[in-house]
């Protein structure tokens, strides 16, 4: 009788350890899944000249129309030059928080000035042919920096790709 039970103690045992390592699998999965496999690849300053027509955005926290205009084809913009700037049927991924938010280099055609609906004002307006992060992509996430990387955006990062 004590045989049949410690057999019995020892599959349990066993059963518990296969249980925590298929939940150990799946979460390493699930990571590598949500962090590490690329959905657009970030563009380093050396290689903007590759592109033509192009602008640098980056997103604002404040009433607005939520981004601005930080550069073009000659560089970076002074701060006193940067400018909000209208953008139609807006494929950029936004931040949820001011301190994780990324510089993005797109192909753009421009559409004139245009009045935001409920701001009242003219602003530049631009419709994005193509669009890349630039390096490096920062993240809004529990998951420490040194883990993550700063070369290419993710399905997490993207959540309608």
């Amino acid at each position: 009788m004590e045989i049949r039970e410690t057999k019995i103690k020892r599959l349990k045992k066993w059963a518990i350890a296969g249980c925590v390592l298929v939940l150990i699998m799946v979460t390493v999965s699930r990571f590598i899944y949500n962090y590490w496999i690329p959905v657009k690849y970030a563009v380093l300053e050396e290689e903007f000249s590759e592109y033509s027509s192009y602008i640098l955005v980056r997103e604002v926290h404040y009433t607005g129309t939520g981004w601005t205009k930080v550069g073009d084809e000659r560089g970076y913009f002074e701060e006193e030059k940067i400018t909000d700037i209208h953008i139609l049927d807006n494929p950029l991924p936004g931040s949820k928080m001011m301190q994780y938010v990324n510089t993005f280099l797109c192909v753009v055609e421009y559409e004139g000035k245009c009045e935001v609906e409920g701001l009242y004002q003219k602003f530049d307006t631009y419709t994005i042919l193509e669009w890349y992060p630039v390096y490096p992509v920062v993240r809004d996430s529990l998951i420490p920096v040194i883990f993550l990387p700063k070369s290419f955006m993710t399905r997490k990062d993207i959540p309608f790709y």
